[in-house]
């Protein structure tokens, strides 16, 4: 009787440490499978940082690139520069206009 009661602890202790070793694995596959995961996932989001810092450089070196524009621009614009072309160009200015009304519209004539 003795060995028969030996036999189920053994055998009881025997299937613990078995349920205790299966435990042992699954909780480091979970453990790596989440360290993997955390490790993807900050490695995403600093790439994503990077992304995101040199578009914001890019929107700012276009909005350099636009103000500059729009300052050469006016500067194309400017008085001085419509007098400049208008000689360059050999034009003249009109010494009489005369303006016609046809369908309700004004036009010049010259």
């Amino acid at each position: 009787m003795k060995t028969h009661r030996h036999n189920k602890q053994s055998n009881l202790v025997d299937n613990i440490c078995s349920k205790m070793q299966q435990f042992q694995i699954v909780f480091v596959v979970g453990c790596v499978m989440f360290g993997g995961a955390y490790f993807w996932q900050v490695n995403s989001l600093a790439t994503r940082g990077y992304e995101i810092r040199d578009l914001e450089k890019n929107i700012q070196e276009l909005k350099r690139s636009t103000q500059q524009l729009q300052i050469q621009a006016a500067e194309e614009q400017s008085l001085d520069k419509v007098t400049e072309k208008i000689k360059q160009l050999n034009m003249v200015l009109p010494e009489k206009v005369e303006y016609l009304r046809a369908n309700n519209k004004d036009v010049a004539l010259r």
